[in-house]
């Protein structure tokens, strides 16, 4: 395995690991409810996953922000069927911002 191959699982894992912090559960559920608790692509109500539209890099503190810090117009719902798909097809942009 190469260096970048080690780091990009280093860095899903803990991503994975804030997934399961009360934050994100908090904004989660907000999102959920802001989108009555249904896909916003195909309707389902099974399996819900809340997608980042984007991702933004702190290029002064050189780390992804918090999913939870997150506008919420950058949040959706989606199934677990469409967000895999919407993953297959699209790439999710990664926005640079430096802090003020």
């Amino acid at each position: 395995m190469n260096t970048a191959e080690n780091k990009s699982i280093i860095q899903f894992n803990t991503y994975q690991n804030l997934l399961k912090t009360p934050q994100w559960k908090k904004k989660r559920n907000l999102i959920l409810s802001r989108d009555k608790n249904q896909c916003q692509n195909c309707t389902s109500n099974k399996n819900l996953q809340v997608h980042h539209r984007q991702y933004h890099f702190n290029q002064n503190l050189k780390k992804f922000i918090n999913p939870w810090e997150y506008n919420n117009k950058y949040l959706i719902t989606l199934c677990e069927k469409c967000h895999h798909n919407g993953h297959t097809i699209f790439k999710v942009p990664v926005i640079n911002i430096k802090n003020k």
